[in-house]
């Protein structure tokens, strides 16, 4: 089969891509519709991301076609230029995403590369072209997938998150349910309302975020990820992607009564309904008990709504927090997967590592 794989690798930007996708009936455009099926590798999502980038940003595209000339894989990505552990510098391929730190914040978290389903090559073989296109001698790749690409000195580091099956019963239990029980409770005592929640979709749903996102900007501004809110390729990317007519994305807003209370984003795909961010008034002040989760409530019924619908999967995507595992009961599937190669020898490398680690632990020692 791979023998009548015909692959071409070829450098290109952002405005071409967008050209590629402008119309249904585009080559891009149609394959995507036909295979994806994940909202991040969506024809909307990409268009509001190659949007969000320089018009002038190289960019690198390896496509496969089958004997009949029809495209059967695309994958892209751009380059990022970073250094490991202080003093090796590398620079990266990233695939399906440009290697611009303020435009990809919005943070794609499905980069297993995009096939046919009869398409058989590997994809190792698409990724040594796709490397070979761009001259760099170190690759970083993302995907949603398990196992591993070979590659010589090879690095990994592996993310999870957590999946909670709407076929089974979805009833809150342990502190999860008590959780939200006292938040219902409060929620009558303090604000003399029950909670509610209301799904909003296009312009009145990037509205309703805008109005919570300065939360959000509060919540991360000291931590080590901070919010993208606070960056304007960030919503420029998150309101196109949304207004878009053919987007999946709906941003349901909780409120108490009259008062508007935060926001959850999900991604609407066809099987499995995607927790994208959330952005609340900090739950936690003046008399509020220190069980007041108003966000655990708004999951709980944005599941329920989902298992209404027939939706099989609630996925809270990447990250590690003690909820997704207690909502997902330990169901905790890998999500990014990154494998990439070093400029340096191997043992050089895993040597760096070592010092650089010794280095911040005798850092940390000395601050205490």
């Amino acid at each position: 089969m791979e023998d009548r794989i015909k692959i071409k690798t070829y450098s290109t930007n952002p405005l071409a891509c967008m050209q590629k996708l402008s119309l249904p009936t585009d080559e891009w455009s149609a394959f995507i519709m036909r295979n994806s099926r994940h909202a991040f590798q969506s024809r909307a999502f990409w268009r509001a991301y190659f949007y969000g980038m320089p018009d002038d940003l190289p960019l690198f595209v390896c496509e496969a076609r089958d004997d009949a000339g029809h495209l059967v894989a695309l994958l892209w990505g751009g380059v990022v230029v970073r250094k490991a552990h202080r003093f090796i510098k590398e620079r990266r391929l990233v695939a399906y995403r440009s290697g611009i730190d303020s435009v990809d914040k919005v943070w794609p978290e499905m980069n297993a590369v995009l096939k046919d389903e009869k398409c058989e090559v590997e994809d190792a073989v698409l990724l040594k072209h796709w490397h070979k296109q761009a001259k760099l001698s170190v690759s970083e790749w993302h995907a949603i997938i398990k196992g591993s690409i070979s590659h010589n000195g090879q690095v990994e580091l592996i993310e999870k998150g957590g999946i909670v099956d709407l076929t089974n019963s979805i009833t809150p239990k342990g502190s999860i349910g008590r959780a939200i029980r006292q938040t219902e409770k409060y929620s009558r005592q303090h604000f003399k309302s029950a909670l509610s929640i209301k799904r909003n979709t296009g312009e009145n749903a990037w509205h309703t975020l805008n109005k919570h996102a300065v939360h959000h900007v509060e919540k991360w501004k000291e931590t080590s990820t901070p919010s993208g809110f606070s960056v304007f390729e960030f919503r420029a990317i998150l309101r196109r992607w949304i207004c878009a007519i053919d987007s999946n994305v709906a941003v349901y807003e909780v409120a108490a009564g009259e008062k508007s209370l935060g926001v959850v984003v999900i991604i609407e795909d066809v099987n499995e309904w995607r927790f994208y961010l959330s952005s609340f008034e900090e739950a936690k002040k003046g008399s509020n008990p220190n069980h007041y989760h108003v966000g655990y409530w708004a999951h709980q019924k944005i599941m329920e709504m989902a298992k209404d619908k027939g939706v099989k999967g609630y996925d809270f995507m990447a990250g590690d927090e003690r909820y997704k595992v207690q909502f997902s009961k330990g169901v905790t599937p890998e999500y990014c997967r990154e494998v990439h190669r070093t400029s340096c020898r191997p043992t050089f490398y895993q040597l760096s590592q070592t010092v650089y680690d010794l280095w911040k632990a005798i850092s940390s020692r000395n601050k205490k």
